[in-house]
């Protein structure tokens, strides 16, 4: 007899898991918590489903006990941060991607909440449309700075791997590296001024630096704590 599989969210406390329940040919519920972080239940062909799932529930506290002992999933590129600090993500099971983040925890609901690479992208994920509203509001409260000197600009948003941001005063656009959500909320502010500066001086003359001191007076701190939040990343 073919094994039949079925995927199902149980509600194991607050935690919701999904398991992957197969019928086949043992004589008892099995429940099993693999190291990727998927729980495996097998039970009888003569038991119906309801019933193996009553079973798992029963053993709720040994299934998450043996969740806890695992890594959490980050995946394969390290830790992710916030405002910089390492965030920590607890993932539940949605069949519709939703999130919250608060006081540095990430609540990620995803179909997979057990599969660590699905979790790490659906995490990226939302922590690129956080840092898109982030730096969109950084760039509306620093525009006043400038007296309207300039039209506000188009803003783009990308990840970037050797600059934090730059300047196109002739296509009247900027754009920030959607990374800068993992450092300091003043780093990312002296970014967005850095860039705006460009529209008055397009180079980094004594002059550019005058008008950058005359928004943010404290630039060199920031700038100080940018470098060191990078190289903690």
């Amino acid at each position: 007899m073919p094994a039949t599989k079925t995927l199902c969210p149980l509600e194991l406390g607050s935690r919701t898991v999904l398991c992957e329940f197969t019928q086949k040919r043992v004589k008892n519920v099995n429940i099993r918590v693999k190291p990727d972080g998927s729980v495996a239940v097998s039970y009888p062909a003569g038991l119906s489903l309801s019933f193996a799932r009553r079973c798992a529930v029963q053993k709720a506290g040994f299934i998450l006990r043996s969740l806890e002992k695992l890594p959490r999933p980050q995946g394969a590129g390290g830790r992710l941060f916030y405002h910089g600090s390492a965030l920590e993500i607890r993932a539940f099971f949605s069949e519709t991607p939703t999130f919250s983040l608060e006081n540095g925890v990430l609540r990620l609901g995803h179909p997979f909440p057990e599969d660590p690479e699905k979790t790490r992208a659906a995490a990226e994920k939302a922590l690129c449309g956080i840092a898109r509203r982030e730096l969109t509001g950084h760039c509306l409260n620093a525009y006043p700075l400038f007296g309207g000197a300039f039209p506000f600009p188009e803003l783009r948003f990308k990840k970037m791997t050797s600059r934090w941001g730059s300047c196109s005063p002739q296509k009247n656009s900027v754009t920030l590296n959607l990374k800068l959500i993992s450092v300091p909320p003043e780093c990312a502010e002296y970014v967005v001024c850095h860039e705006f500066a460009h529209f008055l001086q397009p180079n980094h003359s004594p002059a550019f630096y005058a008008e950058l001191a005359r928004r943010i007076p404290d630039w060199k701190e920031r700038k100080k704590l940018l470098n060191q939040s990078a190289a903690g990343l």
